[in-house]
């Protein structure tokens, strides 16, 4: 039966039916031709820019700290407020958070003195200085815990800004997470670390747009005995070679494992120098980043 042309008579009674109302007819050339607003960007990269967004404002306050202190103290004197508690936590802040990365900057500096020069003792170099002057530290922080069966868990934790790099275009900035987390249960003779380190680029940042540094390497339920027991993708040491150049590096004198123990070394910010799987790791980087020197040199047997 063809419903599309069959006409149906009203019944007895009823009011015959009104005829069906036209639709417009759509113009689909002119609505292809006609612009339309961008989709929104999905949920995960409104999250991502939120973050970056944060970590933009904490590091514009830490690049004033310099100029705060300086501020705080001289009005303190000035009005007689200076040892005052709300003044004397501010200037604690900001004194403390100027101090960790004098600290910060000069294990890196160390770090690079040996990789570069073989020893800390050994002459500055203009490089790795250069390199280490980006460091922004916003904290180093550490805690303790312990449960009622005996077992303890330390904690340490870092964030550090890496801004004004040497060899990067001047809106460049990267942020570096890293934690290092030592468990050692009642009886036990060694304990046992999950270290984490990442590196993300904060700026520039565009929604879905351009290839955007991103570095992660740890390792879990790890004794300190096997703290050089790793080794680097692929991956990881290109974009360890990225990050080098970034930070003004030659590649001809910096290897990715050099750059891994930098990292390292930046995060610990000298805090962490007499911490026993900490000090393998980095040594770790550091012999590794010798041995491949080598090679490149044909000096190895």
């Amino acid at each position: 039966m063809d419903w599309v042309k069959r006409v149906m008579s009203p019944r007895e009674g009823e009011p015959p039916s009104s005829p069906p109302t036209p639709q417009p007819k759509i113009d689909f050339v002119a609505a292809a031709a006609t612009p339309t607003a961008p989709p929104p960007p999905p949920p995960q990269a409104v999250s991502q820019q939120s973050v970056v967004h944060k970590e933009a404002e904490e590091l514009g306050t830490i690049l004033k700290d310099s100029a705060s202190l300086r501020a705080l103290a001289t009005a303190g004197l000035e009005a007689g407020t200076l040892e005052e508690t709300p003044t004397l936590e501010l200037l604690s802040t900001l004194s403390q958070r100027l101090l960790t990365r004098n600290q910060c900057r000069a294990a890196a500096a160390k770090f690079g003195a040996v990789c570069v020069g073989g020893s800390s003792s050994a002459a500055p170099d203009a490089s790795v200085e250069a390199a280490a002057g980006c460091l922004l530290p916003s904290y180093f922080r550490q805690e303790s815990t312990a449960d009622d069966d005996g077992q303890t868990n330390k904690l340490y934790a870092a964030k550090v800004f890496l801004h004004a790099l040497p060899a990067a275009p001047a809106d460049t900035t990267l942020c570096a997470r890293f934690s290092l987390q030592e468990s050692s249960a009642a009886g036990s003779e060694e304990p046992w670390h999950d270290v984490n380190i990442k590196v993300m680029q904060i700026a520039p940042f565009a929604v879905g747009g351009g290839a955007k540094l991103s570095f992660s390497f740890g390792l879990e339920n790890t004794p300190a005995s096997q703290a050089a027991d790793w080794t680097l993708d692929e991956a990881q040491r290109d974009k360890l070679t990225v990050l080098g150049q970034l930070l003004g590096l030659s590649s001809s004198r910096w290897t990715p494992a050099g750059v891994l123990g930098l990292l390292l070394a930046t995060c610990g910010c000298g805090h962490l120098d007499g911490h026993d799987f900490y000090g393998a790791l980095v040594k770790a980087c550091r012999e590794a980043h010798r041995d491949e020197l080598l090679a490149r040199a044909g000096s190895t047997f």
